[in-house]
């Protein structure tokens, strides 16, 4: 059985054998999903501990640490594409 990686690498060989530059970018993009899809799953991702953090703060009713009412924070929170599927209620 093949890996997405394998498919998706199979797929951009058909379809523009001559395109080097975009498997290698895609290649590139598929690394750094991967790394931080690890970094995640190990609890090395900050994303997770802020949010832990913010979780925390919310159920016990204690009152929400200024850097989550930050502009930069709020910004940060705004991702184009989401690949996590951990459900959170705030």
């Amino acid at each position: 059985m093949l890996t997405n990686y394998e498919v998706i690498h199979k797929c951009v060989c058909s379809c523009v054998p001559q395109n080097t530059e975009k498997l290698e970018l895609m290649e590139k993009a598929v690394h750094a999903h991967r790394s931080y899809t690890n970094m995640a799953i190990n609890g090395q991702a900050i994303d997770r501990h802020l949010l832990g953090l913010r979780m925390q703060a919310v159920e016990e009713k204690l009152t929400v640490p200024e850097i989550f009412k930050d502009a930069a924070y709020a910004k940060a929170l705004h991702y184009q594409l989401s690949t996590s599927q951990v459900r959170v209620k705030l």
